[in-house]
Protein backbone atom coordinates (compact mmCIF):
# COMPACT_ATOMS: atom_id res chain seq x y z
CA UNK A 1 0.00 0.00 0.00
CA UNK A 2 1.41 3.29 -1.12
CA UNK A 3 1.02 6.74 0.57
CA UNK A 4 -0.13 8.14 -2.63
CA UNK A 5 0.06 7.03 -6.30
CA UNK A 6 2.77 6.87 -7.89
CA UNK A 7 2.32 10.35 -10.17
CA UNK A 8 2.83 12.59 -7.10
CA UNK A 9 5.91 10.64 -5.35
CA UNK A 10 8.74 9.36 -7.54
CA UNK A 11 11.14 6.61 -6.53
CA UNK A 12 14.69 7.57 -5.56
CA UNK A 13 15.72 3.97 -5.91
CA UNK A 14 16.75 4.11 -2.36
CA UNK A 15 15.29 1.13 0.79
CA UNK A 16 13.67 1.70 3.75
CA UNK A 17 16.50 1.79 5.80
CA UNK A 18 18.14 5.31 4.18
CA UNK A 19 16.79 7.49 6.35
CA UNK A 20 14.47 10.32 4.90
CA UNK A 21 14.75 8.37 1.56
CA UNK A 22 11.53 8.24 -0.69
CA UNK A 23 11.13 4.59 0.65
CA UNK A 24 11.90 5.67 4.32
CA UNK A 25 9.08 8.10 4.05
CA UNK A 26 6.71 5.75 2.31
CA UNK A 27 7.27 3.24 5.30
CA UNK A 28 6.70 5.75 7.77
CA UNK A 29 3.71 6.85 6.07
CA UNK A 30 2.14 3.13 6.48
CA UNK A 31 2.36 3.43 9.87
CA UNK A 32 0.30 6.78 10.19
CA UNK A 33 -1.99 5.22 7.84
CA UNK A 34 -2.65 2.19 10.00
CA UNK A 35 -2.60 4.65 13.12
CA UNK A 36 -5.42 6.32 10.96
CA UNK A 37 -7.28 3.29 10.68
CA UNK A 38 -7.83 2.06 13.95
CA UNK A 39 -8.68 5.60 14.69
CA UNK A 40 -11.20 5.55 12.29
CA UNK A 41 -12.92 2.43 14.12
CA UNK A 42 -13.28 4.20 17.68
CA UNK A 43 -10.31 2.58 19.05
CA UNK A 44 -7.64 3.81 20.73
CA UNK A 45 -3.94 3.32 19.71
CA UNK A 46 -0.52 2.55 20.80
CA UNK A 47 1.87 2.33 18.23
CA UNK A 48 5.39 2.05 18.63
CA UNK A 49 8.50 1.06 16.18
CA UNK A 50 10.18 -2.25 15.88
CA UNK A 51 13.32 -0.99 17.63
CA UNK A 52 11.13 -0.20 20.66
CA UNK A 53 12.00 -2.49 23.64
CA UNK A 54 9.52 -2.89 25.87
CA UNK A 55 10.51 -3.97 29.77
CA UNK A 56 6.88 -3.61 31.62
CA UNK A 57 3.37 -2.50 30.92
CA UNK A 58 3.30 0.68 28.61
CA UNK A 59 0.33 2.14 29.89
CA UNK A 60 1.89 2.22 33.59
CA UNK A 61 2.65 6.00 33.52
CA UNK A 62 -0.28 7.00 31.20
CA UNK A 63 -1.73 9.65 32.97
CA UNK A 64 -5.26 8.63 34.32
CA UNK A 65 -6.24 11.90 35.19
CA UNK A 66 -5.40 14.58 32.33
CA UNK A 67 -7.36 15.05 29.47
CA UNK A 68 -5.05 14.22 26.11
CA UNK A 69 -5.34 13.28 22.48
CA UNK A 70 -2.54 11.59 22.31
CA UNK A 71 1.15 10.86 24.55
CA UNK A 72 4.19 10.08 22.92
CA UNK A 73 7.83 9.77 23.59
CA UNK A 74 10.17 12.88 23.86
CA UNK A 75 13.03 12.86 21.47
CA UNK A 76 13.80 16.97 20.49
CA UNK A 77 10.29 17.42 20.32
CA UNK A 78 7.95 14.67 19.55
CA UNK A 79 9.10 10.87 18.66
CA UNK A 80 6.41 9.45 16.60
CA UNK A 81 7.95 5.94 17.32
CA UNK A 82 6.36 5.51 20.42
CA UNK A 83 2.88 7.15 20.56
CA UNK A 84 -0.43 6.50 22.10
CA UNK A 85 -3.21 7.73 20.25
CA UNK A 86 -6.68 8.69 21.88
CA UNK A 87 -9.62 8.21 19.01
CA UNK A 88 -10.58 11.80 19.08
CA UNK A 89 -11.63 13.91 15.98
CA UNK A 90 -8.75 16.05 16.84
CA UNK A 91 -6.19 12.88 16.96
CA UNK A 92 -8.25 12.39 13.49
CA UNK A 93 -7.15 15.57 12.35
CA UNK A 94 -3.56 15.44 13.54
CA UNK A 95 -3.38 12.18 11.44
CA UNK A 96 -4.80 13.24 8.39
CA UNK A 97 -2.66 16.88 7.99
CA UNK A 98 0.62 15.01 9.24
CA UNK A 99 -0.44 12.54 6.17
CA UNK A 100 -0.89 15.61 3.91
CA UNK A 101 2.54 17.33 4.91
CA UNK A 102 3.86 14.09 4.14
CA UNK A 103 2.46 14.00 0.54
CA UNK A 104 3.12 17.54 -0.05
CA UNK A 105 7.20 17.16 0.46
CA UNK A 106 7.92 14.25 0.62
CA UNK A 107 9.02 14.34 4.23
CA UNK A 108 8.76 11.65 6.90
CA UNK A 109 6.08 10.97 9.55
CA UNK A 110 8.34 12.42 12.66
CA UNK A 111 8.85 15.70 10.69
CA UNK A 112 5.29 16.04 9.94
CA UNK A 113 4.19 15.54 13.46
CA UNK A 114 6.18 17.99 15.06
CA UNK A 115 5.31 20.30 12.32
CA UNK A 116 1.42 19.76 13.41
CA UNK A 117 1.45 19.72 17.02
CA UNK A 118 4.39 23.04 16.80
CA UNK A 119 2.44 25.13 14.74
CA UNK A 120 -0.75 24.08 16.66
CA UNK A 121 -2.83 22.59 13.37
CA UNK A 122 -5.33 21.59 15.00
CA UNK A 123 -7.64 23.89 17.44
CA UNK A 124 -7.59 22.46 20.92
CA UNK A 125 -5.30 19.14 20.61
CA UNK A 126 -4.12 18.11 23.64
CA UNK A 127 -0.59 16.23 23.88
CA UNK A 128 2.05 15.11 26.52
CA UNK A 129 4.96 14.07 26.12
CA UNK A 130 6.25 10.81 28.11
CA UNK A 131 8.82 11.20 30.97
CA UNK A 132 11.88 10.90 29.09
CA UNK A 133 13.86 8.84 32.35
CA UNK A 134 10.94 6.11 31.46
CA UNK A 135 10.26 6.35 28.41
CA UNK A 136 13.85 7.30 26.25
CA UNK A 137 14.70 7.03 22.99
CA UNK A 138 15.86 3.49 21.90
CA UNK A 139 19.06 4.92 20.37
CA UNK A 140 20.09 5.39 24.04
CA UNK A 141 19.06 1.31 24.88
CA UNK A 142 20.99 0.31 21.59
CA UNK A 143 23.93 2.54 22.74
CA UNK A 144 24.82 0.55 25.46
CA UNK A 145 23.28 -3.01 23.97
CA UNK A 146 24.48 -4.33 21.06
CA UNK A 147 23.73 -7.74 19.63
CA UNK A 148 25.09 -9.41 17.57
CA UNK A 149 22.11 -10.64 15.33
Amino acid sequence: MALVSSSIYKSGGDTPSLFDGYAFNQLTALKILAVQSVLSMGVDCLFFDSDVVIFQNPFKYVPKDQEFDLIAQADTSVCSGFVFWRSTSRSLRAVELTLQKMRERNIHDQTALTEVLDNKLVPGLKYLLFDPMLYNRGSIFFETHQFGW
